[in-house]
């Protein structure tokens, strides 16, 4: 009898949360029966009956899912959705999957709960996932870092980060998975500067080349004239 109380509880509930879900049309959010998601769980809570699962979610600010325990009247609530992480959605006969319906934090946008990737949120959030800065714990170490997601390449961009990677000399270029440093014009190296005096430049013959940070300048020397690059005598 306790098992088909159980049941009844968990049908009344199911729709209880499928009127919900129909005054939300646009939620992507569905309730799995015989899955669960697995490996991101932050707390277990007691509760009286399934739907109470989804309230208790939307009370807290990084529930993204949550998994009910049949029969054990608990439950079990996600740092992820279903969407984030399909990989981790697993067949449970004793639990089933329920998305929270409404007012869920975006994954990354908050240091509380900050994505293992770039990746990751455009799973979670998709079409409303842009190029901007978002909380990631790549280590899954318990600490965030603010950084840039480019979601066209689903990549952290090390260019557009909060400190600058490359030398002040140098232009950023982001790839997949690593970035580029190129010397701009005038140095070269590790960044070292180049003294373009050195060796061929464009001044006259008859002028004094002036090293300058990432250029040079040409002055004709006394008793000439003209712009550096072209010097005649001032007496022929």
């Amino acid at each position: 009898m306790a098992w088909n109380s159980s049941f009844l509880i968990l049908l009344a509930s199911l729709y209880l949360m499928n009127l919900a879900i129909a005054k939300n049309p646009c939620k992507t959010e569905v309730n799995v029966p015989g899955m669960a998601l697995k490996g991101f769980v932050f707390k277990k809570v007691p509760v009286t009956a399934p739907h109470v699962c989804d309230i208790t979610c939307e009370k807290d600010t990084i529930c993204q899912s949550n998994n009910y325990v049949i029969g054990e009247k608990y439950c079990e609530l996600n740092t992820r959705t279903k969407e984030a992480r399909p990989e981790n959605l697993q067949p449970d006969d004793l639990r089933f999957y329920m998305g929270r319906i409404s007012g869920r934090t975006p994954l990354g946008s908050i240091p509380e709960l900050p994505a293992l990737s770039c990746q990751e949120i455009k799973l979670s959030e998709g079409e409303d996932s842009i190029s901007k800065r978002y909380w990631l714990d790549p280590a899954n170490a318990g600490s965030s870092k603010l950084v840039y997601c480019d979601m066209i390449l689903e990549d952290i961009d090390e260019c557009k980060g909060t400190n600058n990677i490359c030398d002040q000399n140098a232009d950023c270029s982001n790839t997949v998975g690593f970035y580029n440093c190129t010397c701009k014009d005038g140095f070269t190296g590790m960044d070292t500067h180049i003294d373009k005096c050195k060796g061929n430049h464009s001044c006259h013959v008859n002028a004094k080349c002036n090293n300058t940070l990432g250029s040079h300048v040409c002055e004709c020397q006394p008793g000439y004239t003209g712009n550096g690059q072209a010097c005649t005598a001032e007496f022929n």
